[in-house]
């Protein structure tokens, strides 16, 4: 939802920046529930891969994804996590 209302308030040709975390690979079910890690932006980060789904889906363009520092590992076989910066643009 956050990226098709990105898109939709953008002018053609806009771009957008983005600061967020992603997983370094698949988070489990069940640490999605956990409030403290989903809190601290751990089990609520997203795979690379989907993230980078949600802004072609809503139609950006010329993606590109810049990882910021170390990986940070997590314990309780929850995948890494990353900080990234995202520029995406609106045809």
């Amino acid at each position: 939802a956050v990226a098709r209302e990105s898109f939709r308030v953008l002018s053609n040709g806009g771009r957008i920046h983005i600061s967020d975390i992603v997983a370094l690979g698949p988070m489990p079910e069940d640490a999605r529930e956990d409030a403290f890690k989903w809190s601290s932006c751990v089990s609520g980060a997203e795979e690379e891969d989907v993230y980078l789904d949600h802004l072609r889906s809503a139609g950006f363009i010329d993606i590109s994804i810049e990882y910021e520092g170390e990986p940070r590992s997590q314990e309780n076989n929850i995948p890494d996590i990353s900080s990234v910066k995202v520029v995406a643009y609106k045809p």
